[in-house]
């Protein structure tokens, strides 16, 4: 009988490499909003209508548009090449199939074909050893010299190169689609808490309160919270409302913000809610209230769509400063992973930069008036080293 002994340190390594060799080939493993979204085939995207220039229906019956939604689309795409086509597989091969039996003469060039295959690849991120021409040549000719798993993919991949199947279509590009579902300033938390939503798509502020029950990706803009009031009123700053009324929007952090900073300055001054922000503005023009208590650069795009903008003014200091970032749950680290690469990405690629000068320099739907509003510093710096992390 012999007696055991401890391994030798450098078969300890050769074990310890096989095994990280064994699993860099399985897919990171998927929380229970990926698997929500994989299962139903559809990302499911809470939007606003009347946060302006964020999430905003331009006209009734047109679709809600927006710098946040314009990022959650991209980050959308992003969870779709982390899903893969790996649930549509079977239909994917049974499409290729039909395909092939239809116009079997079709076909590309080799060379043409080669290429087509890798783009394939290059969209679906494949697994390690079927997705570079270096590492698995063989993957591009036949797929029964690929794992099992991928073999279906391919099948369709096949169909794609020989010119019977868009790439797109062999990829299942429009298997993941997306459902917009409404929510208002008193309903997003809850509808992200709830999973009615996987992401919340506005101008949402990342707080500690709200942390303790959704979490936020990247912060997309950073502002802070002033005053609309009436062209001719002679407030400027939070003591001028004595004595008056300022209205803000239900489930807001300004609405809150406002009310704890009338009790630490002991000022006399009523606040009533508005259940969104265009009502609240309305209230303020008719002389209902003094001022609307709201992030700035929401203050400003509402102003900036109304036909009466210049009766109405944007008035005081900071009361706080915002960081507005992406709702999304807390309980699937990986999706929030996936989220917070894509908006990392864009920002050190500087695509972020040219989304947010598309929302905030250049002319809005439906009256092509323009925010005029450039990237403030606090954006700026923050952006230089991106982060979910925000002081409060």
């Amino acid at each position: 009988m012999h007696a055991w002994r401890l391994p030798r340190p450098h078969r300890i390594a050769h074990w310890a490499a096989g095994l990280a060799f064994a699993l860099a080939g399985l897919p990171a493993a998927a929380g229970p909003v990926l698997d929500r979204i994989q299962q139903s085939g559809k990302i499911r995207i809470g939007v606003r209508e009347a946060s302006v220039p964020f999430s905003f229906r331009p006209q009734a019956g047109q679709p809600v548009i927006g710098y946040s939604i314009d990022l959650c689309r991209h980050f959308a795409e992003a969870v779709r090449r982390r899903l893969g086509p790996v649930h549509t597989k079977e239909a994917l091969a049974n499409e290729a199939r039909r395909a092939q039996s239809k116009a079997p003469a079709a076909a590309l060039p080799d060379g043409r074909a080669r290429w087509a295959t890798r783009r394939c690849a290059r969209l679906a991120s494949f697994p390690p050893g079927c997705s570079q021409k270096d590492r698995a040549p063989r993957c591009e000719s036949s797929p029964d010299d690929c794992p099992v798993p991928v073999r279906a993919l391919l099948t369709a991949f096949l169909a794609a190169t020989q010119g019977l199947l868009s790439c797109e279509q062999a990829l299942g590009m429009s298997a993941l689609a997306t459902e917009w579902v409404p929510v208002t300033s008193a309903t997003r938390i809850a509808a992200v808490v709830e999973g009615r939503v996987d992401l919340e798509c506005e101008s949402t502020t990342n707080n500690a309160e709200r942390r303790r029950q959704v979490a936020f990706t990247v912060p997309h803009y950073i502002t802070g919270v002033r005053y609309l009031v009436r062209a001719d009123s002679a407030a400027a700053d939070l003591r001028d409302f004595r004595g008056k009324t300022l209205v803000s929007t239900i489930g807001t952090s300004p609405l809150t913000s406002v009310r704890q900073a009338i009790v630490d300055r002991a000022l006399d001054i009523r606040v009533v809610e508005a259940p969104d922000h265009s009502l609240a503005v309305d209230r303020v023009a008719r002389g209902e209230a003094e001022g609307f208590v709201m992030d700035e650069v929401l203050l400003v795009a509402l102003i900036a769509g109304r036909p009466d903008a210049a009766q109405l003014k944007v008035v005081g200091r900071y009361l706080t400063v915002d960081a507005l970032g992406i709702m999304l749950p807390r309980e699937d680290l990986e999706f929030k992973r996936v989220i917070d690469a894509e908006m990392k990405r864009r920002i050190q690629t500087r695509e972020a930069y040219a989304l947010h000068d598309r929302w905030f320099l250049q002319p809005l739907p439906p009256g092509g008036r323009p925010l005029g509003l450039p990237m403030n510093p606090l954006l700026k710096e923050f952006w230089k080293f991106p982060s979910d992390w925000v002081p409060n």
